[in-house]
């Protein structure tokens, strides 16, 4: 079966009838295609096929049967959690305010990014490990502040963070001379 997992250059379109339909996820792309089609009395088709026929013709270099993102190793997780809040702390410590949390929390939790730590789980004691640690300095940075669904959130496969501790730093913590903004889906709050 096709992975849905990886955005495609130019984020999840689909071009029909002279609309260009777009969502955030290959599956809300699919179902836009079909409530499009069954109000206009087009038949059905498979839209789901013709979106990914479409974008690998239109990205002949990309392949959409690529595996699920999977999170930094262990090691290049803790070297870059360390740098992030070395700057953190070094700006002042600020966090971003109640709203701007939960937006990004929404946004998290619907990206195909937002996944398990397979990896440090891999090894159960470097994982427990980990997740102590991570647990413990999420309660001295953010002493106790939750944001709005906060629950549905595990790790980005695309930098490895910790996402219930991220949606609360400034985006410069992360990329203070913006050159990863092109790592990003389209619809990342991380591209403010």
């Amino acid at each position: 079966m096709i992975s849905t997992w990886v955005v495609p250059p130019g984020g999840w379109k689909f071009l029909e009838s002279g609309f260009e339909f777009e969502a955030q996820t290959f599956s809300d792309l699919e179902k836009v295609v079909a409530e499009y089609r069954a109000a206009n009395g087009i038949p059905k088709g498979d839209p789901g096929q013709e979106i990914m026929q479409q974008i690998e013709g239109n990205n002949p270099s990309f392949s959409i049967n690529q595996p699920k993102p999977m999170p930094l190793d262990i090691t290049a997780q803790i070297k870059s959690f360390a740098a992030t809040l070395s700057r953190w702390i070094m700006s002042g410590g600020k966090l971003v305010d109640q709203n701007t949390a939960n937006i990004r929390t929404s946004t998290c939790a619907g990206c195909h990014n937002n996944v398990s730590d397979e990896l440090s789980k891999a090894c159960v004691p470097c994982g427990a490990i980990k997740e102590k640690s991570v647990e413990f300095i999420r309660a001295g940075v953010l002493h106790g502040r939750r944001a709005v669904g906060d629950v549905a959130l595990k790790t980005c496969a695309l930098c490895g963070c910790d996402l219930k501790m991220k949606i609360w730093f400034p985006v410069e913590t992360f990329d203070p001379d913006g050159k990863e903004k092109n790592k990003w889906p389209t619809f990342c709050w991380m591209k403010e």
